[in-house]
């Protein structure tokens, strides 16, 4: 099985779920998100806060450790778990790259998965 985000495997292999983790040696593309707060955001004060502290070291750490969570820190407060970057490759397409391959990735996990709309 490959699930595509670790972080939905990691919290059950905590819990005890008898899973592994691995990664192809030619790597592993990932796809970065952005948090932020909304303009329309009714706490807007309290939403700030909690951007504060999660991209504080503490918050990085309790993302890493507790989700398994990469950070694109570039001086992370720890390494993070389940994934060793001296061995593990992560590749991060561009918007053109991920344009063009986005179709055929669909394609080929619909039928390693067996998904049909």
């Amino acid at each position: 099985m490959a699930p595509l985000i670790f972080n939905i495997v990691y919290p059950k292999q905590k819990d005890g779920a008898p899973i592994e983790a691995t990664y192809p040696t030619d790597g592993i593309p990932i796809i970065p998100y952005g948090s932020g707060v909304l303009a329309s955001a009714k706490h807007p004060n309290a939403a700030r806060l909690w951007m504060d502290w999660n991209l504080s070291d503490d918050g990085q750490i309790s993302s890493m450790r507790d989700q398994g969570n990469l950070t694109s820190l570039k001086n992370p407060p720890m390494q993070p778990i389940m994934f060793d970057p001296k061995v593990d490759r992560t590749w991060t397409p561009d918007f053109a790259q991920f344009q063009s391959l986005h179709d055929q990735w669909l394609e080929e996990w619909s039928k390693v998965y067996g998904y049909r709309q």
